[in-house]
Order: C-alpha cells, then sequence, then structure tokens
C-alpha cells in the first residue's frame, strides 16, 4: 500500500541523516580540526622560533660585517706599516752612525783602560761605506802615541780591538808605525810613535743583525 504524507512541510517530522553522510561530515570536521591543531602547533612551537632564530643570526651577522671591514681596514694599515718598516730597515742597512763610533774612539783615547796604560792623540780620521758582500766599507785613523816604547802603542791598538767601537769591524791593520821625535820644548816624553790604523767594516748586514740582537737582548732586560 502506497502511503501519502499530505501534510505541509513544516509539520512533517524531520527525515534523519543518513550515517554514511553523517559519519563523513563528523571525519570531515576532524580532519579539519586535527588539520588547524597541527598547522598551529607547528608555526607557534617550530616556525615561529625559527624565525627568531634567523633574526637573532641576520642581527649577528650584521654585527660581524661591521667587524670584518673594520678587521680589513686594520690589515690594509698593518701592511703599510710593514712596508714602511722594510723601507726604514733598508735604509738602517745601509748607514753606519758615525756619530757613534768617533764618540766611541774618542772615549778610547781619552780614557784608558788603566791610568798612563797609553797617550795618544789622533791627526785624522776618516771614513768609507762602500757595501760589498763580505765588507761594508772602511774606517782609517792616524795620530801618535807618546813615548818610546812601542808596547804603549800595542796597548792602544789592544784597547781598540776590545772595546764596543769594534764591534762592527772585522779587521784591523797591526799596531805599527814611525819613532819620532816630539816637539815642544816642555814637552815630555821627547818622542813617539806615529801609527796609522785601518779598520773593515763587516757587512752591512750582519752589522743590522748584530744590532737588532742588541735591541732584543736589551728588551728581555
Amino acid at each position: 500500500m502506497i502511503k501519502v504524507n499530505l501534510l505541509p512541510l513544516e509539520y512533517r517530522k524531520a527525515e534523519a541523516t543518513p550515517l554514511k553522510q553523517f559519519f563523513a561530515t563528523v571525519g570531515a570536521v576532524v580532519l579539519a580540526a586535527m588539520a588547524a591543531t597541527i598547522w598551529a602547533w607547528v608555526f607557534f612551537a617550530k616556525l615561529e622560533p625559527a624565525r627568531e632564530e634567523v633574526k637573532v643570526l641576520e642581527n649577528e651577522i650584521a654585527g660581524q660585517k661591521g667587524g670584518l671591514e673594520y678587521t680589513k681596514k686594520l690589515e690594509t694599515r698593518v701592511k703599510d706599516l710593514q712596508s714602511q718598516y722594510r723601507k726604514i730597515d733598508e735604509v738602517a742597512k745601509s748607514r753606519v752612525v758615525w756619530s757613534r763610533k768617533i764618540d766611541e774612539i774618542w772615549e778610547l783615547v781619552v780614557n784608558p783602560k788603566a791610568a798612563n796604560r797609553y797617550e795618544v792623540w789622533l791627526k785624522s780620521l776618516s771614513c768609507k761605506v762602500a757595501p760589498t758582500k763580505n765588507s761594508g766599507g772602511s774606517l782609517e785613523f792616524a795620530g801618535t802615541s807618546a813615548g818610546s816604547q812601542v808596547y804603549r802603542l800595542a796597548d792602544f791598538h789592544e784597547d781598540v780591538a776590545t772595546s764596543p767601537f769594534y764591534a762592527d769591524f772585522q779587521s784591523m791593520t797591526a799596531p805599527y808605525g814611525l819613532r819620532e821625535p816630539l816637539t815642544g820644548e816642555d814637552r815630555d816624553p821627547k818622542e813617539g810613535w806615529t801609527f796609522n790604523f785601518s779598520l773593515a767594516l763587516k757587512s752591512l748586514d750582519d752589522i743590522s743583525k748584530s744590532r737588532k740582537t742588541e735591541l732584543e737582548e736589551a728588551g728581555k732586560k
């Protein structure tokens, strides 16, 4: 038998939702909720801290860039100073401080190691820088040793060879000369020995190395 419901729609009993459609709808809602939850967890628990870490790293990199630029400027400055130092070093190698040498030889003349060990005076002094592989040049000085005893001239020669003055030299002529009378009414002794000493400089490289060693040792004290 066929039943026909003649009631208006608003008075009819609501039809139940099919179970398949109901469970499908519930499943979709649950999946959507889970997806939203997972997205929120990824965003707030993982992505946002990662973004903050990236910002921190970017700030550190920006700060390091400034330091890197400063370091590059310092490296350039160091290279300039090293270049200047090499130029100064080359100039220093090619010169001998003759004023220092004159002071040292004068100290030997007027202040013997022992009183009356010798009495000398200089008549001439000349120097020449002529750099070669084995020598830096030469120095010559001539004078007179008072007294008839030739050993007094030898004593002066020995003091020269064992003094700081001689540190930059590698050889010196032997102590010989000519015996001659000394003029002057009040002169005593009345005779002496003339001499002419010739000294060969060490190579300028060796002199420069010796000076550096002296400065380093002085700095350690």
